[in-house]
């Protein structure tokens, strides 16, 4: 990882942190003008959604793709392997389609968008695609 992507991540990380403390402090003061106390589990799914978007943030600056566009609901990606040479992903039908190096293209129905992100995300897209989502999900003809 880059020494700017290492400074961009921490700027960001800091920039949350404070958001956090604004948002807490503004719950606490809401809370007092209402005269409730904040309970654990608030600040809790406030930290859990912050951590969410951090950990977000870090797995897609691993491996940055090589060029996407979106189109609409599709989001069109070049990857670096030696197995897939392209991802498309259409968000509104939840289809994952696959542009093999042999030239074949693969169609799977069902996919949760996370795959799609991970997918680039992965250190070998080929082996990511073989173990999670050549027999998990199904293929379309």
């Amino acid at each position: 990882m880059s020494s700017r992507l290492r400074n961009l991540i921490a700027v960001f990380c800091l920039s949350v942190a404070i958001w956090f403390g604004i948002i807490h402090g503004g719950l606490s003061l809401l809370a007092a003008l209402k005269s409730t106390t904040i309970d654990s589990s608030q600040t809790a799914s406030i930290r859990q959604m912050i951590r969410l978007s951090v950990v977000d943030l870090v797995r897609s600056s691993r491996k940055l793709p090589l060029r996407s566009r979106l189109r609409g609901s599709e989001m069109r990606v070049e990857l670096k392997s030696q197995l897939i040479e392209a991802a498309e992903y259409d968000d509104a039908s939840s289809r994952l389609r696959l542009y093999m190096s042999s030239g074949q293209i693969r169609d799977f129905s069902g996919v949760p968008d996370y795959i799609f992100s991970d997918l680039q995300a992965a250190t070998s897209p080929g082996n990511y695609y073989m173990k999670l989502v050549r027999e998990k999900y199904s293929r379309e003809t």
